[in-house]
């Protein structure tokens, strides 16, 4: 004869319940929010385009008003040719740049990573000075460009803002278009990372 303990039945009965109607719950439960990145990132619809003498283009990286950076082309005409710089601006002290040579800037390419440089050297170190991103000489029957943003493939300007004493470390996506004597710098957005003194990979947000 089986004697059924009424007690235990109903304990038995209860958990069951209970976790049958957790398992339904489940189903409808709404997901955790994605956190937000810590990348503050600028994707400019209409791409920043230089390529008139005497422009003057403006980046705020880190979208607190003030622009940080300056991107403008200057034209030095001599006897036998025509130089046109393609330059990168810090607007202040707080603002660094990658630079390589005497004064060209530094190009990284997609995933590489935007850091603290050490040691520091005369091919790549973080500079508070201009950057000329292209060179391009004008001749009478010829055309020669230079810089490590010459060619038409991505690249990253490295670029590092102080903010209350420690860096936050970013990019700048620039292209050079050339077709014939025209030459195009376009810049499509920029990245910051907002936790300071972190490592960021060029193009990644």
């Amino acid at each position: 004869m089986i004697v059924i303990d009424k007690k235990l039945l109903l304990v038995l009965l209860t958990c069951f319940v209970i976790f049958s109607g957790s398992c339904k719950k489940s189903k409808n439960r709404v997901p955790e929010p994605i956190a937000e990145s810590n990348v503050l990132f600028n994707e400019f619809t209409d791409p920043l385009v230089l390529s008139q003498a005497g422009t003057k283009l403006f980046v705020d990286m880190d979208k607190d008003g003030t622009n940080d950076l300056a991107f403008r082309l200057s034209v030095l005409p001599e006897n036998l040719m025509t130089t046109f710089f393609y330059i990168a601006e810090p607007l202040n002290e707080n603002v660094q740049l990658v630079a390589c040579g005497l004064l060209d800037a530094y190009a990284f390419p997609t995933n590489d990573v935007i850091f603290d440089i050490i040691p520091s050297t005369d091919s790549k170190r973080w500079s508070g000075s201009n950057g000329i991103l292209l060179e391009k000489y004008v001749y009478q029957s010829d055309i020669e460009r230079i810089g490590m943003f010459n060619g038409s493939r991505k690249l990253y300007l490295g670029v590092r803002i102080k903010k209350e004493r420690v860096f936050h470390y970013g990019w700048v996506e620039i292209r050079h278009e050339a077709s014939l004597d025209i030459d195009r710098i376009v810049i499509a957005g920029t990245g910051l990372f907002k936790l300071s003194e972190r490592a960021i990979k060029a193009g990644i947000h």
